[in-house]
Formats: C-alpha cells, sequence, structure tokens
C-alpha cells in the first residue's frame, strides 16, 4: 500500500498549462484517453461542540436515521456489485453493513450523546476513530483494509448527517483523478461510462485494484502528486501497461497512444482468434495456458478466453471478505459450487496464503510481515486451520479434476509435515465414513531455498507450481509492494531465470509437471523463454490467455530451446530484456511496435 506522498520541491504553484507525465504503477491493463475528472472526496468539517441534555434525544434520532440512510445505500451498492462481479465482491460491503450496526461502536457513540454532550457527528466520529487507532495499535493488527473500510463507514454517516452527496454527476468517457477511491466509489463511478482510473496511492492487492480488473478499466496508481497538478476538463492518457499517466499530452504523444490504443485493440483481435484452439507450437510442443481466478464467478469467462482450466484458485478472499476463517460446511459448499463450475476443467486450488499482505486476525504485529508468518507456515502451526480446508476440499472434489498445492514452501520439512497432516486427514475421514478423494497434492515454488532443494522435494509431491512474484521479490530482496525501490523488482534478472530453469529441471527430472502462475507467466517476452525451458503449464489473469495461446502456436519448440541456452548465459536484466525483445520481433514481426 502506498501511503507516503512527497512534497513537490519548494513552494511553487504548479504549471496546470503544460504537460505533465508521471509514473507510477500499472495496477489495471489497457490504454485510455479522457477528460480529468478531479474527484476531491468533501472535507469533514466536525463540530465539536456540546449541546444541551434535553437535544440528546434528537442527537441519537438523528444518529439513528443516518444509520438507517447508509443501510440503505449500503444494500443498493452491495445489490449493484453482486450483479457485476458476484458475490465475493459484494462481501466487502456486507462486511461494511456489518460495522454500521457494530454494537461496541453504536454503545459508544450513544454515551458520547448522552454523557459527553456531543452532537451526533462529533461523537461517529469520535466513536470510528477510538476503533480505527485501536486497530493501527493493537497486537491484534488486523487486515489494512479494514481501516479502509472502517474510514469508508464513518464519512458515509457523517455525510448522511450533514446531509452531502456521495458523488457528483461524471460525465461518460471520463478518466478520474484521484488521491485515492473507496471499492463503493469504484462501484458508483464504474456505473456512470468511465474509460479510466489515476490515484495518488492505492495498492496492487487492494480492492479498488481487483474492481478495476474485473471491470476492465485501466488504472494507475502511486502518481503521488496527479490530483495537484490537473484540474478539471484536462485531456489524460492513462497508460495501464506500463504505469504512465500523462496530463494535457502535446498533440504528437496524443496521437501516439491513438495508435497505440487501436494497435492493442487490434491485437486483441487478433489474439482471440481460435482461441479455444489448444496451444501447440509449430513443432508440436503441447502447453497448457491455464488461468489465475481469485473469484468464483470468473470462471464463466473462461471459455470465452479459450483458458483450458483453473492454474490457480486462490482462497484467501474467503478469510479476507469476513476477517475470520470460514467453518469446514461453509468451505465445502463454497468448493462445491467452485467445482460444479469448473465442469471437466481441471482446477488447482492454492490452500491459504494469508500472512503478509493479508494479516491473520490473531497474529501478532510484525516488522516485515512478507518474511514473517504467512502462507504454509501459518497452516503448519495451527492444525485446525489446515484440517478443515483440506477436509473440505477433498470433500468437495469427489468426482472432480482437483489438484491442491501448498504456498510459501522453504524446505523439505515442511512437505513432510504436510504429508503427516494430510494422512491423518484421510484416517479422520475414513473413521466417519465421509466421501472424499485422494486428489494430486504439490508446492509452490517461491522461495529461493526451495530451488535448492526443489530435486529432494519434486520426489515428494505431485507437480510444481512456480510463483514467480515472491521468487523474484525474496531472490533480489525487493518488496514488490513498495514503490520506492519498485524500479528494483525485475522479474527478468538472470538470477530469477536461473532458478526457474532449475526448478522445472528438478521437476522433470521426477517426471511431475511444472507449471508457472505469477507474473512473469503473462510477460509475453517472456513466453518463448518459459517454452525453451521446458514449461508445461502457463497460468495467467484471464484475459491473457488468448495473448499466450496466440504466441505459443506461433514458434518452434526447438528454436526456444536455442534462446533459453542463449539467455542463460547473460549477465544483466538489461541484456535479458533486450535479446528476448529481438528474438520475438524477430520470430513474430506482427509484434514491432506492440511489445
Amino acid at each position: 500500500m502506498i501511503t507516503d506522498k512527497p512534497v513537490l520541491a519548494g513552494n511553487k504553484e504548479p504549471d496546470l498549462t503544460q504537460e505533465v507525465r508521471l509514473k507510477g504503477a500499472p495496477a489495471s491493463r489497457g490504454y485510455a484517453i479522457g477528460p480529468a475528472f478531479l474527484f476531491k472526496r468533501d472535507t469533514i468539517n466536525i463540530d465539536y461542540r456540546t449541546v444541551a441534555p434535553e437535544d440528546s434525544e434528537e442527537e441519537k434520532d438523528k444518529f439513528r436515521k443516518s444509520i438507517e440512510q447508509s443501510n440503505k445505500e449500503l444494500i443498493k451498492i452491495s445489490t449493484i456489485t453482486h450483479q457485476k462481479l458476484g458475490e465475493e465482491f459484494s462481501a466487502i460491503f456486507d462486511a461494511q453493513i456489518m460495522m454500521l450496526f457494530d454494537p461496541e461502536i453504536t454503545k459508544i457513540i450513544n454515551r458520547e450523546i448522552e454523557q459527553a454532550g456531543f452532537t451526533a457527528e462529533a461523537a461517529t466520529d469520535k466513536a470510528f476513530n477510538q476503533q480505527i487507532e485501536l486497530l493501527r495499535a493493537s497486537a491484534d493488527t488486523y487486515l489494512a483494509q479494514r481501516i479502509t473500510d472502517l474510514e469508508d463507514v464513518k464519512f458515509r454517516i457523517i455525510r448522511n448527517l450533514q446531509r452531502g452527496k456521495l458523488l457528483s454527476h461524471v460525465e461518460d468517457s471520463s478518466v478520474i483523478v484521484a488521491d485515492n477511491l473507496t471499492p463503493a466509489d469504484m462501484i458508483l463511478f464504474s456505473r456512470q461510462n468511465i474509460v479510466g482510473i489515476i490515484l495518488d496511492f492505492g495498492g496492487l492487492t487492494s480492492h479498488v485494484a481487483l474492481i478495476a480488473r474485473s471491470l476492465n478499466i485501466p488504472l494507475v496508481i502511486g502518481l503521488h502528486k496527479i490530483s495537484g497538478v490537473v484540474k478539471n476538463g484536462d485531456e489524460i492518457i492513462v497508460d495501464g501497461i506500463d504505469g504512465i499517466a500523462i496530463a494535457r499530452p502535446a498533440p504528437n504523444i496524443l496521437e501516439k497512444y491513438r495508435k497505440k490504443m487501436e494497435k492493442f485493440r487490434k491485437f486483441i483481435s487478433i489474439f482471440e482468434n481460435d482461441i479455444n484452439e489448444p496451444a501447440i507450437t509449430i513443432d508440436g510442443k503441447r502447453i497448457n495456458v491455464l488461468a489465475n481466478i481469485e473469484f468464483r464467478d470468473e470462471i464463466g469467462d473462461m471459455g470465452i478466453c479459450g483458458a483450458e482450466g483453473i492454474g490457480l484458485y486462490r482462497t484467501e478472499h474467503l478469510f479476507l471478505s469476513r476477517g475470520y476463517f470460514p467453518s469446514e460446511d461453509h468451505q465445502f459448499k463454497y468448493y462445491s459450487s467452485l467445482f460444479d463450475l469448473a465442469k471437466a476443467w481441471p482446477v488447482t486450488i492454492r490452500a491459504f496464503d494469508v500472512g503478509g499482505d493479508k494479516v491473520l486476525e490473531s497474529s501478532f504485529h510484525e516488522m516485515n510481515p512478507f518474511l514473517g508468518w504467512r502462507g504454509i507456515r501459518i497452516m503448519l502451526d495451527r492444525p485446525d486451520i489446515f484440517k478443515n480446508q483440506i477436509r473440505a476440499i477433498l470433500r468437495a472434489s469427489v468426482g472432480k479434476n482437483v489438484k491442491l498445492m501448498f504456498p510459501m514452501i522453504h524446505n523439505l520439512t515442511q512437505v513432510h509435515q504436510i504429508k503427516e497432516l494430510m494422512e491423518e486427514i484421510y484416517v479422520e475421514l475414513d473413521k466417519k465414513d465421509i466421501p472424499y478423494k485422494k486428489i494430486p497434492v504439490g508446492v509452490m515454488i517461491e522461495v529461493p531455498s526451495a530451488v535448492m532443494v526443489s530435486e529432494e522435494i519434486a520426489r515428494e509431491v505431485a507437480f510444481f507450481s512456480i510463483g514467480t512474484n515472491d521468487l523474484t521479490q525474496y531472490t533480489l530482496a525487493v518488496d514488490r509492494g513498495n514503490d520506492i525501490i519498485s524500479s528494483l523488482y525485475k522479474e527478468l534478472e538472470p538470477a530469477v531465470i536461473r532458478l526457474i530453469d532449475k526448478t522445472i529441471q528438478s521437476g522433470h527430472l521426477s517426471n511431475i509437471p511444472v507449471s508457472i502462475c505469477g507474473e512473469l507467466g503473462s510477460n509475453i517476452l517472456a513466453t518463448p523463454l518459459l517454452i525453451g525451458m521446458g514449461i508445461d503449464d502457463i497460468s495467467v489473469v484471464i484475459r491473457r490467455v488468448p495473448e499466450v495461446k496466440y504466441i505459443i502456436k506461433n514458434l518452434r519448440e526447438s528454436d526456444c530451446v536455442k534462446l533459453k541456452n542463449e539467455v542463460l548465459k547473460l549477465g544483466t536484466v538489461a541484456e535479458v530484456e533486450a535479446r528476448l525483445k529481438s528474438w520475438l520481433t524477430e520470430h513474430m514481426p506482427q509484434f514491432a511496435g506492440y511489445i
């Protein structure tokens, strides 16, 4: 999450007539051009005056009415979200409704009105701020997103107390420019046909980014000062490929991006030709192109995009949208419906990967959570969580094509512990005569130490899945969520490439398939390299499936192997990127100007 806003040098006012180009992080892929709509949330000015005791009932009544109005708004937003994106996203707002009626907060607000004589808005501000500060300071640190949700609920209640409006009317085809947005803002803006969003702050894994990607709205975050150098109506370019925003572009720049947009649309249409044909190289190498799925409702898009199965189904949202781990029965029902929707498609489901940027509700504060209690470490320390989830998955897998994988493995001992717990689960289910299916169990390779013992691990599991996002950050010691050092995060660094190659070779020595499910799989520069390394499956976000399949079908494996041998000898990321780009344009000249 980006939190620090740099101060502009000196006190010089920005020139709002000249072109401004800022680099941020691409959070939702695509291009957009349109007039700026500068969204600044109304400043809440809280009147902390006291009222006479005889007026306290009136203030409490105002609070009750504000809660009723806020509830109506959130129900409406939740309903719209469910229609557009499904129940997993609408659960964000269901959680906010629960906050709205939180008995502890309500008790504090009524007490402040009755005993301290505060107005309803002052009491609301104080009560919610207390809860927010508790979350920030508590050893029981909760999700950062929960703080955002609390702030959003507080703003909504006070706005209704002050009878303010949530959003102004936005012209069609506008680009939203803001410090940040809430999930509710995103849903309401999406109903007004916006074409792009640029934000000073934000996070790549935030609800806002996930919603933007699901709605195909180009989004650039982490621009720090864009909202201060743009005025309403300015023409804005959103480059969701390279993470660039350009305000008041010069005519030649505007024309350049219009051509990029047209070329982008053209390539999308090319990629979609024969999308349901298997991805087989010219010389006969079959590679399965699968989809990374975050939410169950995305499964409906798989056939449209030509995905051949689910290579990564993330389950943490079952925890994140609630703040607690659901029961085994709830999970069983969820996974059963998931596998029913997937039908004959293979599904690789990942065990809970919480911790790090997804804080567990009972975890203590960690200075560096990405190196802390997360992934398999939590699961092994909390066998109750482990067993509940795995039993539910095994029960739901009967008659289905399902595989299970565990994240954050860093040594062979963890693999042995997993297998022991799995055996205990089999015994427990057998004793209770509960139907289940023994499904293939694999691990994610995303920690360098696991790569170094990957030959030993491969002999113990059914498959590998390479998580290149974490593998890159752990190899390079670069926090991928830290925009201050984001330029150092390079997934094509020679060290990372060599670790990937070793992992694939280790898997194949034990005759187990190896897939890749990180962002590198969606990087078309890397596709020939992965083919040359012998990757079996490539799992990407749904919208990138046609692109990756198209590339595979237009290359020869033999040529890719030669490329791999050449690239493995290179020493810098610049050399690797340059060679991959020149090689791909040489073998697929139609990509010139696109990559």
